[in-house]
């Protein structure tokens, strides 16, 4: 278990002289816990999304646990990108979560899944036309692995 008192408490003051090891390995101590927290909470929302729970339990679940994981790190950076727009996607919200999978897929060179993903949220929005466009070219980025259809 993490005391997220100390450790904000820890990491809210910069250290002050770089020569005192103490407090610099303090520090790195706790940003290690902090980045220990921030994959638990990464995990634990992923888990909720795939859990049995009803479907709004769900999602107000994953929400939160986002929400919390937005309080220790950019929640928007690319790393949590599909996190994001697994949360987003829960909550009925499938623009933002093609907005996040957009931004991961400029920051990244993703696999094929992801584009997929943003196809099935364009036709989720109700834009066959766009989705279709989207397979084109999943078929052109990804020659090989071209479905039978």
């Amino acid at each position: 278990a993490v005391d997220t008192a100390e450790l904000a408490l820890a990491l809210g003051v910069r250290a002050s002289d770089e020569d005192d090891e103490a407090a610099a390995g303090a520090r790195k101590k706790a940003e290690e816990k902090r980045d220990a927290l921030v994959d638990a909470l990464a995990c634990k929302a992923s888990g909720v999304l795939g859990g049995s729970m009803a479907e709004g339990a769900r999602a107000a679940e994953a929400a939160a646990i986002y929400k919390e994981l937005a309080k220790w790190t950019d929640a928007t950076a690319a790393k949590h990108a599909e996190l994001r727009a697994a949360v987003e996607a829960a909550r009925g919200r499938p623009a933002v979560a093609i907005k996040a999978l957009g931004e991961h897929i400029k920051a990244e060179q993703p696999a094929r899944e992801l584009y997929e993903r943003r196809a099935a949220l364009l036709e989720d929005l109700g834009w066959a036309h766009i989705a279709a466009c989207e397979r084109e070219r999943i078929a052109l980025r990804f020659p090989g692995e071209a479905k039978l259809m």
